[in-house]
């Protein structure tokens, strides 16, 4: 109630962590709760200070004792129990050497915050294990249960070795089809039997021996002393003549009998009913969406928009088709390819606010000249290829002179969802007929090249190396154009109409306005 109380006496800090909300109510409030924080606090402060000089270890016994946490402890039922756990806690804060908060936190960390806890005999307790998992431990009563089962066999394999006596395989009569027992195969199964049986009797003897004051040891039945090196069972390892005096029937185990099933009878819950047929006739309600991807990029989905649809009525008045097409990036050379990308490296680098000075006058051609030199000098990969006229041809564009006081976005990668009827339409293999259903969305993922965000409009700015004409670069990536300002209304929140597209030849150094 009282952490209600903080929360609700602050609701214009719903977004801030809930320690922020009580440093608050303690400076500022006068009633109990806030004396309360401010003892908190003050003891707080104080304990940090202590943590500077003493181990971790000091500091919880500390705080135990001083806060009366171990009489609390001690009052609960099973209370002494509860505070060995915590006598255990500080133990690894302390053992075997004394750590600081940090370093014990750090170890903390290390186990995954859990720390390993036994005990011998608890408060009104049993303790059910094996007896491998009972050795170093001991107990004040022990019952050692099912001592007639007998030993697992051991499991001999087809070839089976010896430190001195080496490999003993079996022998096979490939005529006869037949495996036989070696005599020295003979002997290591005689060998691993007596190895096995006194691992067994050792094990018999650390069961025995856990026990503080009282052991307990039930057998089916009483057998006759055997030759312990044959002994095939715990209860044959048992001389019972010597236990006459300690020894005792069990009584007969009552077994209830076995009643019949009544299958409860009940009125269905017509609501209930109906909510179920309701799930299970659900169908899916943007049908002819179930193959599409659910995240896609601009690449994957222009990848189907064919030449074919590229050469439609936009470029019937282009009379040589094959030379708009045919230079583009599959004609490229290996060289031009890495001149674009070095061209894209040098303007995601460059500062555009040295293109104007500080009253937003654009700059005089030496001022960029040498910005653009500057900018040179810092010999990235592949600057040794660009042109100082190419840049400033390219950087002379009136759009980079758009570009005072705006934010800028270099090579922003995005992740936004978006509508498929405005993403997967696009694509010349989909199929428009399942557009007729609104609200299915898809993940569409990508990189803009330059993003200037200003009071007066986004601009989108994407570079491209290309010997293809204006018309072409408008029609070709229009698409994808499209698509990177769907997506930058989304995110930024703002009206698509009042985002400009803008591709940047840079191979032909002239810029293409997008519709």
């Amino acid at each position: 109630d009282e952490l209600t109380e903080i929360r609700l006496a602050y609701p214009d800090m719903r977004q801030k962590p809930f320690r922020a909300v009580c440093r608050c109510y303690a400076q500022e409030k006068t009633d109990i709760i806030a004396e309360k924080l401010r003892a908190f606090y003050a003891y707080y402060a104080r304990v940090r200070t202590l943590a500077h000089v003493e181990g971790a270890g000091e500091v919880l016994a500390k705080i135990l004792a001083e806060t009366g946490m171990e009489a609390r402890l001690l009052a609960r039922e099973n209370g002494s129990a509860s505070l060995r756990r915590v006598q255990r806690f500080l133990e690894e804060a302390s053992l075997p050497e004394p750590l600081s908060v940090h370093a014990f936190l750090d170890r903390l960390r290390d186990l995954d915050y859990e720390i390993e806890y036994s005990e011998s005999g608890g408060e009104d307790s049993v303790k059910v294990l094996t007896m491998h998992s009972s050795k170093g431990l001991e107990y004040p009563v022990v019952i050692l249960d099912n001592l007639s089962k007998l030993f697992h066999a051991a499991d001999h394999e087809e070839v089976v070795a010896e430190e001195k006596y080496g490999i003993a395989p079996r022998a096979f009569d490939e005529q006869k089809m037949c495996k036989y027992q070696t005599l020295l195969r003979r002997l290591y199964t005689v060998k691993q039997t007596e190895s096995s049986i006194a691992d067994e009797l050792n094990l018999y003897y650390v069961a025995m021996t856990r026990a503080k004051h009282t052991l307990h040891l039930r057998f089916e039945e009483e057998l006759p002393v055997s030759d312990v090196p044959y002994a095939k069972s715990f209860a044959e390892f048992t001389d019972f003549s010597v236990w006459k005096e300690y020894r005792a029937e069990c009584e007969e185990v009552f077994e209830p009998q076995k009643q019949e099933r009544q299958a409860p009878v009940f009125h269905p819950d017509e609501g209930l009913a109906q909510e179920i047929m309701r799930a299970f006739r659900w169908e899916y309600a943007y049908a002819g969406f179930e193959n599409l991807p659910v995240k896609s990029s601009a690449s994957q989905l222009m990848e189907n928009i064919t030449i074919a649809e590229k050469t439609s009525q936009e470029f019937g008045a282009i009379e040589n088709r094959t030379a708009l097409f045919g230079e583009e990036e599959n004609v490229l050379s290996v060289s031009d390819k890495e001149l674009g990308i070095a061209y894209h490296a040098f303007l995601e680098n460059f500062d555009f606010s040295l293109l104007y000075d500080g009253n937003g006058v654009p700059m005089s051609a030496l001022n960029v000249e040498n910005a653009i030199k500057e900018e040179l000098s810092r010999g990235a990969s592949g600057y040794e290829n660009l042109s100082v006229s190419k840049m400033k041809e390219i950087l002379s564009n009136p759009i980079f002179q758009e570009l005072r006081g705006a934010r800028l976005y270099k090579e922003r990668q995005f992740l936004v969802s978006l509508p498929v009827a405005e993403t997967y339409a696009k694509r010349s293999d989909f199929d428009k007929s399942v557009l007729t259903a609104d609200g299915e969305e898809m993940i569409f993922q990508g990189a803009i090249d330059l993003m200037a965000v200003s009071e007066d409009g986004v601009r989108i700015i994407d570079y491209k190396y290309s010997s293809g004409s204006a018309a072409y670069l408008r029609s070709h990536y229009k698409p994808q154009l499209d698509l990177y300002r769907l997506a930058a209304a989304k995110i930024l929140g703002v009206d698509k109409q009042n985002i400009r597209c803008v591709i940047v030849n840079i191979r032909q150094g002239y810029q293409v306005e997008m519709d």
